[in-house]
């Protein structure tokens, strides 16, 4: 079974016949970051527990091997399916030419912070080396974002389902997106942010996880914001873009 590039290479457990008890990723996926770089940490399943205890049960910060800079939580998103992210500012500028590793105390033992880069490949417990630059430029979009295709496929655990969207953007840095997902029937909203690959966005859930769920309700939207690796940000100027949810007609042969 051949994913998606990694799942936009935080989402492995859909090649699995089982799904995995836990899982913790880090953003940027390259090793040389900006002065000013934020960092995106996700935890699957029994992970998500500690997501949510960064700066109280589970304390953060980034060490050079002698001095430490803490990381604090700016925002939380718990995804629709086994999934919750944190984004973390250092709380002071990174020194250029050192390098970083990430600590997370009280970690339990079999628990390793993932880092995937752009070409998939996965380094544990990575360490992060600090150019002598300051990126203060927001992502742009190149063109308004607009729906290409939907999938759905059953596996092992249960389905996997996607709307997947046209999104280019330019950046200096590498960039996440956030979709808000609004459920049109009960007026929920569920925000996440979400590694794009090749220009396309996908928005659902895999058999095991997933940044969104469409719980029975067929009709939806979405609005995008563009966050890149050094916290630059933009704002959706369009009007959000209504969808309704894959089916099993969208199963691909």
């Amino acid at each position: 079974m051949k994913l998606r590039f990694v799942l936009f290479l935080i989402l492995p457990f859909l090649s699995y016949a089982d799904c995995s008890s836990n899982g913790i990723w880090v953003f940027p996926g390259k090793s040389q970051i900006q002065t000013n770089s934020v960092f995106v940490i996700t935890g699957y399943a029994n992970s998500q527990e500690i997501i949510k205890g960064f700066n109280d049960k589970f304390n953060i910060y980034l060490f050079d091997g002698i001095e430490k800079v803490n990381l604090v939580v700016r925002e939380t998103n718990i995804g629709g399916f086994s999934l919750t992210q944190a984004i973390l500012k250092p709380d002071g500028i990174l020194k250029p030419n050192h390098s970083y590793r990430i600590i997370i105390e009280n970690l339990p033992e079999y628990e390793l912070i993932e880092r995937y880069d752009p070409d998939g490949i996965r380094t544990y417990n990575p360490e992060y080396t600090v150019i002598d630059s300051n990126d203060s430029e927001p992502p742009k979009y190149s063109e308004p974002a607009k729906i290409v295709d939907k999938t759905y496929n059953m596996y092992g655990c249960g389905p996997a389902e996607y709307v997947i969207f046209n999104c280019p953007i330019k950046d200096q840095s590498e960039y996440l997106i956030k979709a808000n997902v609004k459920n049109l029937e009960n007026g929920t909203i569920k925000s996440f942010y979400v590694l794009p690959f090749k220009n396309q966005l996908s928005i659902g859930h895999g058999m095991c996880s997933g940044e969104f769920s469409f719980n029975g309700s067929s009709t939806y939207e979405v609005s995008f914001e563009i966050m890149d690796a050094s916290g630059n940000s933009t704002e959706w100027t369009q009007n959000p873009i209504s969808f309704s949810r894959p089916t099993f007609e969208d199963q691909k042969k």
